[in-house]
């Protein structure tokens, strides 16, 4: 690296592990990856922005799979379709047709953005006026349209360390909103392979990787398992007996490392 680049990918790097793992899409990858500021012109606003969307990103992510959790939810489709505006081609003004209901994808999303983040926490339970997260959730949006619109004061690197901070707690206690779901999610899907000896050490790994691709489950995602020790009882038989060794032999996962 030269002297005058200063690299921040060091100060992003937390923020990796919230990426959905084996999904199609390389967006979260490419908002985290433009991490260079030159030295003599410190001008943070575009890395900001970058982690902003990011933090868009993954909400989006995890409205899809809050969808896909209950695919019979006709509220979330009358919500979707109360905003089908926001799905119209801003050049050729083509609107979206939602045909197919099993093929709702994060960009669709993109441009509900607040609207979104209130059904988040609607379909998470989650009264906003008692939660702090939701306070910090409008100051990154604010500092979010700051860098995406004309002004004419340029984000310090110190209101890029606070923005990185809350965008990591935010998404740490929102993921952790999620450990029940995702726990019962692997009983689920695991528990019937197991009854039904289709499932073994060979073939183990295609059926997460088919989770991670259709629930956007992610590396924080499994460590949650870690976190509130899920494998301190047997596992040999059951469900954690494959998740522990996918979180093992693949995303290498330690419980030494929590």
């Amino acid at each position: 690296m030269t002297d005058d680049i200063i690299d921040l990918s060091e100060d992003v790097a937390e923020l990796w592990d919230f990426i959905p793992l084996n999904t199609t899409s390389e967006i979260g990858e490419l908002l985290l990856q433009n991490t260079l500021v030159r030295r003599d012109k410190p001008f943070y606003n575009n890395i900001c922005l970058n982690v902003c969307n990011f933090y868009i990103y993954i909400l989006h992510c995890w409205l899809c799979r809050l969808y896909k959790l209950d695919e019979n939810n006709i509220e979330l489709l009358k919500y979707i379709q109360i905003t089908k505006s926001v799905f119209c081609s801003s050049e050729e003004g083509e609107q979206v047709i939602i045909s197919d209901t099993q093929h709702i994808t994060a960009p669709l999303f993109f441009r509900i953005e607040n609207d979104a983040f209130d059904y988040f926490l609607y379909l998470m339970e989650v009264d906003k006026g008692c939660c702090g997260e939701y306070g910090i959730h409008r100051e990154i949006f604010k500092i979010r349209n700051q860098a995406a619109h004309l002004n004419y004061n340029p984000l310090s690197y110190e209101k890029f360390q606070e923005l990185v901070t809350n965008i990591k707690n935010n998404l740490s206690f929102w993921a952790s909103q999620f450990y029940q779901k995702m726990k019962s999610l692997m009983y689920d899907e695991i528990t019937p392979l197991i009854k039904d000896q289709l499932i073994d050490n060979d073939n183990y790994e295609d059926y997460f990787v088919e989770l991670n691709r259709k629930y956007n489950i992610s590396a924080y995602d499994y460590s949650l398992f870690l976190k509130n020790n899920l494998f301190t009882d047997t596992v040999q038989g059951t469900y954690k007996e494959y998740l522990k060794k996918y979180m093992d032999d693949v995303l290498q996962l330690s419980e030494n490392e929590e």
